[in-house]
């Protein structure tokens, strides 16, 4: 019993601590876009008296070296209720993450300057939870985009 118990002290913090420490080439793939704040697509981003703003789809590509990546989200303004058409929209953002731990943080440079940044978290099932943060995107400013490994 006493040899388990060794085993057990020894190999469980090599494992959680070898579970946590992540390089950029760990998480490089491509990824979907599976929904947000964990509900399935498509969801409301905005509305008006006329016109609804929602979240269809969209992809993050995560290159290891460099660190770069591509988030690329997907929508419809509707606006059939005041009489106009329902057109396509997206929305893109490219730059450079770094990694800490599990932690995933995105820089996104802007045209005319300044840049947005948003954070995540990578997940243990293929799976990375980003809340991109733009005033742009959604009525509340954020969204809380869920994307899963292909």
């Amino acid at each position: 019993m006493r040899s388990v118990n060794w085993v057990v002290c020894v190999a469980l913090p090599l494992v959680v601590s070898c579970g946590d420490t992540l390089a950029p080439s760990d998480v490089a793939g491509d990824y979907t876009l599976v929904g947000q704040d964990g509900r399935n697509l498509p969801q409301l981003l905005s509305a008006t008296l006329t016109c609804d703003v929602f979240l269809t789809g969209g992809s993050l590509a995560l290159s290891g070296a460099p660190s770069a990546f591509i988030l690329l989200l997907n929508g419809n303004m509707d606006c059939s209720r005041g009489g106009g058409p329902i057109q396509p929209m997206g929305w893109s953002y490219s730059g450079t993450f770094t990694l800490e731990g599990r932690r995933i943080e995105f820089t996104s440079p802007q045209v005319g300057g300044g840049a947005v940044s948003f954070s995540g978290e990578v997940l243990f099932n293929n799976a990375i939870n980003v809340l991109i943060t733009d005033p742009t995107l959604s009525a509340s400013g954020y969204v809380r985009a869920n994307f899963q490994r292909q």
